[in-house]
C-alpha cells in the first residue's frame, strides 16, 4: 500500500481524522508509511441530491472522480459519504436508493481504475448540538442542513446499517457505531458535553473515527488518546502534517476542479507542489529526529511494580519489572489478554520474571502479526536487556500468536504455556465443526490471512502441520491447560491436536485437563504446577 486517497464530504475536507491517521503513521513508521492525500470536498454527495435552500447545487463525487483517480493513481481509496446524501430530510426510499446507487457506482469506478476501496459509514447526526428552533419534525416543509429533520440521525443509522450488511461489507469501516457509542458514554458522564456542531464531530470524535480506521485497515488498536487530539498546538508534528495535507488538498482541488462555489482555496500551484511539499517533509523529519516520539518510554506502575509503556511497530506495549530480576533476566510474553487470569504471570513476576505485552488485537496470529511481534521482541530485548528466550503465554486466540511466532522464531522461545488454546481457526472462529464459532471474527481472520473460506480447511491444516513439526524438531517444551467441557474452543478440535502430536513424536509436554470446565475460567488459581514446569525448563 503505497498511496492512500481520502475522498468525502466536509468532514473529510476538514481533515482532522485524516491528519490523526497520518500523524500517527508518520510518528511510528516514518518513511515506510504510505503517502496520504486528502481530497475531501465540502457539501459533496454520492447521491447527486441537493436540498432546495442549499446556496448552490451540491457537487456530486462523480463530477471529479475519474480525473482525481487518473491524477493521483492511488492504491487505496477511502470514501466517507452519507451525512449529506439524505439532504437532512426524513427517510425516503427514493433518496435511499440514490445513495445506494451512488455507492455502487463509486465502487465500480474505483475498481475499474485498479484501486482498492474502503467505505466509511456516515457518522451520527447530533441534534442536541443545534438550536431547537432550527430543527423540524415530520411536518416540516423546507428541510436542509440549515433546517434539518430532528430525527435525521435515524436516517443515517439506516444508511450505516445497509452498508454494514451490503455486498460491500468486507470493505466497510463502521464509523457510526463507535462514534455514537462514544457520544452516549460522554453524555452519561457529562450531559452537556459538546460533540461538535451536530454535523461535524469535534476532534475527539474525529479521533474515534481514526481509531476505527487504524484498527480495521492497519490492524493497530489505539487505546490512549494522543496529546495532539487534546490540544493540536502542543504537537509540532501534527501541525506540520496538517499544514502539508491542507496545502496538497487545496492545490489539487483547485487543479482538478470541483463544484463547491463558496469554497476558498489556498493553492501554491500544482507546478510548485512537489517542491513545497518537500520543504514540509524536511521539517517533519527534523521534528521526528529531534523528539524521537516513537522511541519514548514512559514509566508507570502495575500492581505495585514499576512498568514501562512504549510503542513497537506502531502498537502500544508494556513491560512490568519484578522487584528483583532473576539471574539471566527471564521474561513472560503474554500474546493476548494482558492481565486476564494472570495467576501464573504474577507468580513468575514475584519470582523475578519480567512480563511483556504488545497490543495486537484482531490479527489472529497471521504473518502480519508475526512480523510485528518480531519488531516487539527486538525492541524489548534491546531496551530492557532481557533473556534471548521468552516464555510465551497464549490464552485462547492468543495461542495462534504464540504458536505461529514460536514456529517462525523457535530460537527466541523458551517454554510455551497455552491455555484453552485456539489451534485450528476452522474450529474457532470458523465454527466449521462442533464449536460455536464467531462469524465476524471468522470474516476478519480469513481476510488478514488472505484465505478464501473454500480453501480454509486445507490451508490451515497445512500450516498447522508445519508449525507442529517445527516446535517438536526444536524441542520447545509445552504446558497446556484446558477445560474438557469447552464449547467455544473445543479441546478435541484444538489443544488435543498438539497433545497428540507431542505424545506421538516424543516432545516435552505437560497437560492439565480440567474436568467439567468450559472456556472460562482460564488458568489455575493456584498456578504452582504451571510455574514449576516453566521454572524447570528454564534451569
Amino acid at each position: 500500500m503505497k498511496k492512500i486517497l481520502f475522498l468525502g464530504d466536509s468532514i473529510t475536507y476538514l481533515a482532522q481524522y485524516v491528519n490523526d491517521i497520518d500523524t500517527y503513521l508518520t510518528m511510528h513508521f516514518g518513511d515506510q508509511k504510505p503517502t496520504v492525500i486528502n481530497l475531501g470536498l465540502s457539501s459533496e454527495t454520492l447521491s447527486g441530491l441537493s436540498e432546495a435552500h442549499h446556496p448552490f447545487l451540491r457537487p456530486c463525487a462523480f463530477q471529479r472522480l475519474e480525473r482525481t483517480l487518473d491524477l493521483i493513481k492511488p492504491d487505496l481509496v477511502f470514501a466517507s459519504y452519507g451525512m449529506n446524501d439524505g439532504i437532512y430530510h426524513p427517510f425516503s426510499e427514493e433518496r435511499f436508493a440514490a445513495y445506494k446507487e451512488g455507492v455502487k457506482k463509486f465502487v465500480e469506478c474505483t475498481k475499474e481504475k485498479g484501486c482498492d476501496v474502503v467505505l466509511l459509514t456516515p457518522p451520527p447526526f447530533d441534534e442536541q448540538m443545534l438550536d431547537p428552533s432550527q430543527l423540524q419534525g415530520l411536518d416540516g416543509d423546507d428541510y436542509g442542513f440549515m433546517k434539518p429533520y430532528i430525527g435525521y440521525n435515524d436516517v443515517l443509522k439506516v444508511y450505516s446499517d445497509w452498508l454494514l450488511d451490503s455486498e460491500y461489507k468486507d470493505q466497510v469501516v463502521d464509523i457510526y457505531g463507535p462514534l455514537f457509542e462514544a457520544i452516549q458514554k460522554r453524555r452519561r458522564e457529562q450531559p452537556s458535553y459538546r460533540t461538535g456542531d451536530g454535523i461535524h464531530p469535534n476532534h475527539m470524535g474525529n479521533f474515534v473515527c481514526a481509531q476505527a480506521i487504524l484498527k480495521q485497515v492497519f490492524h493497530i488498536t489505539l487505546q490512549d488518546v494522543p496529546e495532539y487530539v487534546e490540544d493540536e498546538s502542543k504537537s509540532e508534528l501534527y501541525q506540520l502534517v496538517a499544514a502539508k495535507n491542507r496545502m496538497i488538498s487545496d492545490t489539487l482541488l483547485d487543479f482538478i476542479g470541483h463544484g463547491n462555489e463558496l469554497l476558498v482555496l489556498s493553492t501554491v500551484g500544482v507546478d510548485c507542489l512537489a517542491e513545497e511539499s518537500e520543504k514540509l517533509n524536511k521539517r517533519i523529519k527534523e521534528a521526528l529526529e529531534r523528539d524521537k516520539l516513537s522511541e519514548k518510554i514512559e514509566e508507570g506502575s502495575f500492581k505495585g511494580h514499576k512498568s514501562y509503556h512504549f510503542y513497537a511497530a506502531g502498537r502500544s506495549c508494556i513491560v512490568v519489572e519484578p522487584k528483583e530480576a532473576k539471574q539471566g533476566r527471564p521474561w513472560v510474553w503474554r500474546t493476548e489478554f494482558f492481565d486476564a487470569f494472570s495467576y501464573a504471570d504474577m507468580a513468575l513476576l514475584e519470582e523475578g520474571w519480567h512480563i511483556a505485552y504488545c497490543n495486537m488485537q484482531d490479527m489472529y496470529g497471521s504473518e502480519l502479526a508475526v512480523q510485528a511481534m518480531h519488531v516487539f521482541y527486538e525492541g524489548v530485548r534491546s531496551k530492557f536487556e532481557l533473556a534471548q528466550k521468552a516464555d510465551v503465554f497464549g490464552f485462547s486466540r492468543g495461542a495462534l500468536y504464540a504458536l505461529n511466532y514460536a514456529s517462525s522464531y523457535p530460537e527466541h522461545v523458551g517454554t510455551l504455556y497455552l491455555d484453552a488454546p485456539v489451534v485450528d481457526p476452522c474450529s474457532w472462529p470458523g465454527g466449521l465443526y462442533k464449536g460455536e464459532g464467531s462469524p465476524e471474527d471468522w470474516r476478519k481472520c480469513l481476510k488478514i490471512y488472505g484465505i478464501g473460506e473454500e480453501d480454509a480447511v486445507e490451508a490451515f491444516e497445512s500450516q498447522r502441520e508445519k508449525m507442529i513439526q517445527t516446535l517438536i524438531e526444536n524441542k520447545l517444551p509445552l504446558i497446556l491447560v484446558a477445560g474438557d467441557a469447552d464449547s467455544l474452543v473445543p479441546y478435541d478440535e484444538n489443544g488435543a491436536i498438539l497433545v497428540d502430536a507431542y505424545q506421538a513424536l516424543g516432545g516435552t509436554m505437560k497437560l492439565i485437563l480440567k474436568p467439567h470446565v468450559g472456556h472460562h475460567p482460564h488458568s489455575l488459581e493456584d498456578p504452582k504446577e504451571i510455574v514449576d514446569f516453566i521454572t524447570k525448563q528454564s534451569e
